[in-house]
């Protein structure tokens, strides 16, 4: 993959390729689905939109609340990365790459602007190129039924309600094919691919963090700080990285250690001694608790 795409379904999406390559050599996947037809991260998006016009707040416009809803570091940088990199982009504010797509002169409602969003932001930057990708890799041809630009035009001129009704998500969609699936796959209720990357990180892969994300090679590296995993996998980071949020850390971290010596061909440096990956998880929580 020619991106470090920091996203723990890339696992199960190549295993799911792999074994899909052995019988078929074409697949059909449902990439910008959610996209098109209002599942996923909408509500939560579509609260925060009505609290803050009853409770504006300048230090968190829209743009704001839906940074959040990428769950990386951003609000960090100081923290994570090394003085000579905060100082080069400490001014620079991610929230205007959002602009062009939340432009809210482009469509009639929140509901079509936030499916705008989506489609530029994640469907067509993050999630079709990924699974794509995967795909190409096991010699395999894809066809993304609602990658369609006439298909997704009509979408934008529907009413909000035929996608999301009360808390049902992709309303429309799901009568289309309701003559066509059992009630029981129609009208279950959304869930993520969910990769348990804490736990693998926290226990199967705990000393190959030291490896992996050596405070040696992070220093002489010069872009990270060099202990940023442990505070990472110790929770010290700040509140919102907690739980399942530590593991993606760790992952996104890891793959672009990974992709920049084996993509970019940069020098893995010195290891170092000095971090906490020797001894297991379970005693430094442990000692942590003790204190």
């Amino acid at each position: 993959m020619d991106l470090p795409f920091g996203d723990g379904v890339t696992v199960p999406l190549f295993l799911l390729h792999q074994a899909a390559s052995r019988d078929t050599d074409l697949i059909f996947n449902g990439e910008g689905g959610d996209q098109l037809f209002a599942g996923w991260t909408n509500k939560p998006l579509i609260a925060a939109s009505v609290y803050q016009g009853e409770h504006p707040d300048k230090n968190k416009s829209f743009e704001h609340h839906y940074l959040r809803t990428f769950h990386r570091l951003w609000g960090y940088e100081r923290q994570i990365f090394q003085p000579a990199v905060y100082a080069q982009i400490q001014h620079l504010l991610p929230q205007n790459w959002l602009y062009p797509a939340l432009d809210s002169t482009s469509t009639s409602s929140l509901l079509h602007r936030l499916r705008r969003a989506s489609l530029m932001l994640k469907g067509a930057q993050n999630i079709q190129p990924r699974a794509t990708n995967l795909a190409f890799a096991h010699g395999l041809q894809v066809r993304s039924p609602f990658c369609d630009l006439p298909l997704a035009e009509w979408t934008f001129q529907l009413s909000g309600e035929l996608f999301l009704q009360g808390a049902c998500e992709k309303y429309i969609l799901k009568r289309a094919v309701e003559s066509w699936l059992p009630p029981e796959i129609v009208w279950r209720k959304k869930r993520g691919m969910g990769v348990p990357l804490t736990s693998w990180c926290l226990q199967e892969w705990w000393r190959s963090l030291g490896f992996w994300l050596n405070p040696g090679i992070l220093e002489a590296e010069g872009r990270w700080q060099p202990h940023i995993a442990a505070s990472v996998a110790f929770g010290d980071l700040g509140g919102k990285i907690q739980g399942r949020r530590i593991g993606e850390i760790l992952w996104l971290l890891i793959v672009w250690q990974l992709w920049r010596t084996h993509v970019l061909g940069e020098s893995e440096g010195n290891p170092s001694w000095n971090h906490p990956f020797w001894l297991p998880y379970s005693f430094w929580r442990y000692v942590k608790k003790w204190l």
